[in-house]
């Protein structure tokens, strides 16, 4: 086990509202029109077949028709907000990495026109395709956070996380993880540690896997999260905790990072509203359809609308 460094001179202080002033709002921010924040999925597809995926929707890359919509969206509300936050989510949204970087540029081009407008961009990626080139195209056009998620040690890891053809991924994703901490680019990366019932004891190891790469690098920052059911097709298999044995496992977690500034969490008195019940944030999906959650993103019940190629959205009012 790696022991604790004593020196407080080390200790980062790096604040949520740094990491992403959007996402971190309140519950106020959730009702300002004059904020919008996107989750867009350029690709619904993904190399990995996890063991406890929810998604079961097989839509393919964002045609040109659907990034041209987008842009045109995005050029109609600009002018009207203080805020826009734009999420890249997946399947795994690296797969359509010229989406990405065609609507970040345009968005890079079209914000010098409103240069007093505050801009996050993110992506949420396993983490396989997260190259340094890719990580350097991506930082450059404002796109500076990156969400990967690891499910314990390379063993643990490669047993859940596999891609189509069997093999496992946790060498190519610490690869990658390692390069970015070895540039100077300048972005945050929120490590996502999840664990299970059978695998809670594990992960530990990870920890120090993290303490040893990343603890003395302020860019990097934790969550720890128990797996849920979320309606993949393994959901009846899954061993879940309930919510206090969860907390009672990311408590001792938490103090075996090295550094309490390593973590992102939400204190007692800071309540938030889940993105999907926010009246100023939505989905927009790789058919140009849109929707409120990310989850189950293709159930009818999940589809709003869909938006045009001259930037309108179109309430699908008979599905409401």
């Amino acid at each position: 086990m790696t022991s604790r460094p004593q020196d407080p001179q080390r200790v980062f202080r790096h604040t949520r509202s740094e990491m992403d002033p959007i996402l971190f709002g309140g519950i106020p921010g959730s009702f300002d029109d004059r904020r919008l924040q996107l989750f867009i999925i350029p690709a619904g597809k993904c190399k990995f077949r996890c063991t406890y995926c929810y998604e079961r929707c097989n839509l393919g890359h964002m045609e040109p028709e659907v990034v041209q919509a987008v842009k045109a969206f995005i050029d109609r509300r600009l002018e009207h907000l203080d805020t826009l936050s734009v999420e890249w989510f997946g399947g795994d949204p690296l797969l359509a990495k010229p989406v990405i970087m065609d609507v970040a540029q345009h968005i890079s081009s079209s914000l010098g026109s409103v240069p007093s407008i505050g801009y996050s961009g993110s992506v949420t990626t396993n983490g396989y395709l997260l190259d340094g080139d890719t990580a350097a195209a991506l930082i450059r056009l404002g796109v500076r956070s990156f969400q990967i998620s690891l499910d314990g040690p390379p063993d643990v890891h490669d047993e859940s996380r596999v891609r189509a053809d069997g093999c496992g991924t946790f060498c190519e994703i610490w690869d990658n993880l390692l390069a970015l901490r070895d540039s100077d680019l300048s972005f945050d990366a929120i490590l996502r540690l999840y664990f299970t019932p059978a695998t809670a004891a594990r992960l530990h190891s990870l920890i120090d896997l993290v303490n040893d790469a990343f603890a003395d690098d302020s860019r990097f920052k934790v969550i720890f999260k128990a797996v849920a059911r979320l309606g993949g097709e393994n959901d009846h298999k899954l061993e879940l905790f309930s919510p206090k044995t969860e907390r009672e496992w990311i408590a001792p977690f938490r103090h075996h990072l090295f550094y309490e500034s390593q973590l992102i969490t939400h204190g007692p008195d800071e309540p938030q509203i889940w993105y999907a019940a926010k009246p100023n944030s939505f989905v927009i999906r790789a058919d140009g359809h849109f929707s409120q959650s990310t989850v189950a993103s293709c159930d009818d019940r999940n589809t709003l609308g869909c938006i045009t190629e001259d930037g309108l959205i179109v309430i699908d009012n008979d599905s409401r």
